[in-house]
């Protein structure tokens, strides 16, 4: 079974002490107009869709996976603004990292349990609400992207990313450079 290790190498909470120390992904989006975001957005759907389950700290990542009937285990690292969390306890598989590293049974890689189905109300309500409003219910999730499409315009993200990427550590190289001349002064 392939795992994959999206956007970041490990849970959040680890990375606590590294805060200034965050994956340069995360700081890439200003680099994408609004289409090339919503390929990476459809992309995204589309692995948690095939995913045959996900481990998350991600709300961003949960919900969907939640929506896409993916199995999914969200550990609530939330420590400020727990406000935003509240209620998923009723939408989510939950556990925090020490009670799923002391008992992996919580939530079996090999056989997941089955998503909690108390959203399919609040899914059904909003789907309502939405077609109501617009007066359009569209049945598809993605875009018309035939497969080779898909992979040459994930190159070419691929390849802007990595042009963005160099241009962005170049300058901040250039600054952490300049503030230490200034420093030496």
């Amino acid at each position: 079974m392939p795992i994959y290790d999206i956007q970041h190498g490990s849970i959040w909470s680890f990375e606590q002490k590294y805060l200034d120390k965050r994956p340069i992904s995360y700081r890439l989006t200003s680099f994408y107009d609004y289409k090339e975001k919503f390929f990476i957005a459809e992309n995204f759907l589309r692995i948690y869709e095939n995913a045959y389950c996900v481990i998350t700290d991600k709300v961003h990542c949960a919900l969907p996976c939640l929506a896409l009937k993916t199995p999914v285990l969200f550990f609530n690292t939330a420590s400020y603004q727990p406000e935003r969390l509240v209620g998923l306890d009723k939408l989510l598989i939950q556990s925090n990292f020490q009670s799923y590293k002391e008992n992996y049974e919580i939530f079996d890689v090999e056989n997941p349990p089955n998503n909690p189905k108390n959203y399919l109300k609040i899914r059904k309500d909003l789907i309502n609400k939405t077609k109501n409003f617009t007066g359009f219910r569209n049945e598809f999730y993605y875009s018309n992207y035939s497969y080779d499409e898909i992979i040459l315009k994930q190159a070419e993200l691929l390849a802007k990313t990595a042009r963005e990427s160099k241009n962005y550590m170049g300058r901040v190289i250039k600054l952490s450079n300049e503030y230490e001349s200034k420093l030496k002064k």
